[in-house]
C-alpha cells in the first residue's frame, strides 16, 4: 500500500492533488491498521515523495508508527527530487510550494516560500528528537538513526523547556 502514498513521482495537479490526499488518507489508515511487521516490500518510486499538502505532514509519522522509521529517514535523508534534501542542495532556505520549485535543469516554478511541506519538522521534533507533551505529561522517546549521527534540540512548553540530545558513537547511542 506504500506505493500508494509515494507514488510515480511527477508534477500533478490541483484535481490531482486532492485526489491524492483523499487515496493517501486511506492508505496510512490501512497501513496504521496493519500490523508493525507488516514488510513494505519494493516501492515503485524508491523513496522519492509525491504526498500532496494534506498529506505529506502524517506521512513520516504514520511510517515510524508503524515499525518503517527506516522508511521516514530514507525520506528526509534523500537527496534527489522530490525531496526536502534537494530543495536545500538547491538554494533554498525557505520550503518550496511543490516538490518541483527548480527543476534540474535551473527552470524555476511556484512559490520558494510556503509552509505545508515544511511539516517534516513537527516528525523530527515528536520522533527524532522525541519530544512530546500530551495531556500535562512529557515523554521523550526517540527513533534514532545512524545515517543522521545526532540530534539535539529543544521545546519551550508551558511546562518549561524540555530539551532531547541522542549522538551516535560509533555504534552505540
Amino acid at each position: 500500500c506504500l506505493v500508494c502514498i509515494l507514488g510515480l513521482a511527477r508534477p500533478i495537479s490541483a484535481k490531482e492533488s486532492q485526489l491524492s490526499a483523499n487515496q493517501t488518507y486511506t492508505t496510512l489508515v490501512h497501513l496504521k491498521a496493519s500490523s508493525s511487521s507488516q514488510s513494505i516490500g519494493q516501492l515503485e518510486n524508491g523513496t522519492k515523495i509525491n504526498t500532496g499538502f494534506l498529506t505529506t505532514c502524517h506521512l513520516c509519522n504514520v511510517l515510524t508508527d508503524n515499525g518503517h522509521a527506516d522508511v521516514a529517514y530514507d525520506l528526509l535523508l534523500n537527496r534527489e527530487q522530490p525531496s526536502w534534501l534537494y530543495e536545500v542542495e538547491h538554494g533554498a532556505t525557505t520550503i518550496w510550494e511543490n516538490w518541483f520549485g527548480i527543476m534540474p535543469n535551473g527552470e524555476r516554478r511556484s512559490s520558494h516560500n510556503h509552509y505545508a511541506f515544511g511539516a517534516v519538522v513537527a516528525w523530527l521534533m515528536s520522533r527524532v528528537l522525541g519530544i512530546n507533551v500530551n495531556a500535562g505529561k512529557i515523554s521523550i522517546r526517540p527513533y534514532t538513526d545512524k545515517r543522521l549521527g545526532y540530534a539535539k534540540g529543544s521545546f519551550v512548553s508551558e511546562m518549561g523547556v524540555i530539551s532531547s540530545e541522542w549522538k551516535y558513537v560509533g555504534d552505540t547511542v
